[in-house]
């Protein structure tokens, strides 16, 4: 009975301590240039703890979007934190694209500065997503591949 009981508290507290990590985002499948919009940082477990300082979004034509680069436009840069780390909930941070970017096709590329593991190991990984600049914004969300 005793074996029992040192298990089912060894379980809730590995279940207590669970680690995430940033998965990737979202954004709308089309974007009005000048008007604020919503991007959706996904979250997923993982096998380690990671410490999210900071998360970057940057836009550009596909002609120009590059692995490891942001792109021609910076759209903004967001803290993150204790308090947007390590979590296993959606992030929802508001974005605008700015005015003078023409309707057209697009990428956004979000770069996230983490530390990994016990030793706090430095990364940064990016994402990125296509989307269409246009009149008005969407409600249907496009998710992120990794870049490489």
């Amino acid at each position: 009975m005793r074996a029992q009981t040192l298990l089912a508290a060894g379980a809730a507290l590995l279940t207590s301590r669970a680690s995430a990590i940033i998965s990737g985002f979202a954004v709308p499948s089309t974007i009005a240039a000048g008007q604020p919009f919503d991007v959706i940082v996904e979250t997923a477990d993982y096998i380690q703890t990671v410490q999210d300082v900071a998360i970057s979004f940057g836009i550009a034509p596909p002609q120009l979007a590059h692995d490891s680069t942001l792109g021609t436009n910076l759209l903004t840069s967001q803290l993150l934190g204790p308090s947007k780390s390590n979590i296993l909930t959606n992030i929802t941070f508001s974005e605008e694209i700015p005015a003078e970017v023409a309707a057209g096709d697009y990428v956004v590329t979000a770069a996230v500065f983490s530390l990994y593991g016990v030793e706090y190991s430095p990364a940064v990984d990016y994402f990125t997503v296509n989307t269409t600049v246009g009149a008005t914004t969407s409600e249907t969300y496009v998710s992120s591949t990794p870049s490489s």
